[in-house]
């Protein structure tokens, strides 16, 4: 895997990420974005397929609730995502929200 290859990934994880986070906290694109980036943007970050920079990313998260410098420990690890999608899918079974944990 080339280093092209490494960078492409992350960017999908965050991508990624941010949309299941913003998703899960029922926050709109708009909401998130706000006064830090245009829309195309901010869709380009969600995509994956790149970003401005890491203070955005960083910003972005912020507004999530999620510390960068500790993402950044994990963020190529498969494990995360899995995760963070189990302790999603676990919350919905929780508030019985079953069409959500589908």
């Amino acid at each position: 895997m080339n280093q092209n290859t490494l960078v492409q990934n992350d960017l999908v994880e965050v991508g990624t990420l941010i949309r299941m986070l913003r998703k899960r906290k029922k926050i709109k694109q708009t909401e998130l974005f706000h006064g830090l980036c245009t829309k195309e943007v901010f869709e380009r970050i969600e995509s994956g397929k790149g970003f401005t920079d890491e203070l955005l990313i960083e910003r972005l998260l912020s507004r999530l609730h999620v510390q960068y410098h500790l993402l950044e420990l994990t963020l190529s690890d498969e494990a995360f995502e899995r995760k963070e999608l189990r302790a999603a899918i676990e919350l919905c079974v929780e508030k019985q929200d079953t069409e959500q944990a589908k």
